[in-house]
């Protein structure tokens, strides 16, 4: 688990979200309820830190579907679309920019 939240992070896969600072404000509000349970760099566990690492194992993804599909925040159906796909990852990360 260390290595998989190193700061070493290989950047620009299809494995990763990314939040750019002109969205993070909306990103926070609308997801951050729902990601409450990435892992951080430290080992710790909690809500979308937008300024670092945030991993999510792959047997999260179900529940994580089904949470986001009951609240329909903004653009839901584009991230379910993209997480159906983050299955055949090991987890996935969103990065915080």
């Amino acid at each position: 688990m260390k290595q998989i939240v190193s700061v070493s992070i290989d950047h620009w896969h299809d494995d990763s979200l990314y939040i750019s600072g002109d969205d993070e404000n909306e990103f926070y509000d609308e997801y951050s309820s729902i990601f409450d349970c990435g892992i951080y760099n430290n080992l710790k566990t909690g809500a979308v830190d937008c300024c670092g690492i945030n991993y999510y194992k792959p047997e999260l993804i179900p529940s994580l579907i089904e949470r986001i599909c009951k609240k329909e925040p903004v653009d839901y159906k584009k991230l379910v679309d993209w997480l159906d796909k983050a299955k055949q990852y090991n987890g996935f990360y969103i990065l915080g920019l």
